[in-house]
């Protein structure tokens, strides 16, 4: 039923549909709990951060002064947090393009559309972030393992 075909291994309506199915249902499930997607200990830093992005994109100089501030509170506040732990000296290290759509999103639905609260919004990109991996894994598990591996 959910065999790929051949040698070509393309994927049956079937398969199609289960997928389809699957994603869509994880999807529905974690915006209907995305309220209690909570504040992190470091959703400041991160969102300091995006703000000096689109600072850069607007005026093409990239000032980080607000995260090294935050990253420095933080290590001050308290010495066995996670920064400390792992000498984690910059949140530069995470790379943008996370926090760039979770930013994004923010802009939208939070600031211009005014739907969802700031850590709702800025936290929509984890959600989209895992019904992709979830349909990539099944797809690449399909492809190789077969259906019942895809399944569990």
């Amino acid at each position: 039923m959910f065999a790929l075909q051949g040698k070509d291994k393309k994927f049956s309506p079937s398969d199609i549909v289960f997928l389809s199915v699957i994603v869509t249902i994880l999807t529905l499930v974690s915006l209907y709990n995305i309220s209690d997607f909570g504040v992190t200990w470091d959703l400041d830093i991160h969102y300091a951060e995006v703000e000096s992005y689109f600072d850069y994109f607007r005026t093409g100089s990239l000032d980080t002064s607000k995260v090294s501030d935050l990253v420095t509170q933080s290590r001050a506040f308290d010495k066995t947090n996670i920064i400390q732990k792992y000498s984690y000296n910059d949140i530069f290290n995470y790379g943008p393009f996370s926090d760039l759509i979770g930013g994004f999103f923010n802009l939208i639905f939070n600031e211009k559309l005014h739907l969802l609260d700031l850590t709702r919004a800025f936290s929509l990109h984890v959600i989209i972030f895992i019904a992709l991996t979830v349909l990539l894994v099944y797809i690449f598990t399909l492809k190789n393992f077969g259906r019942l591996s895809a399944v569990i």
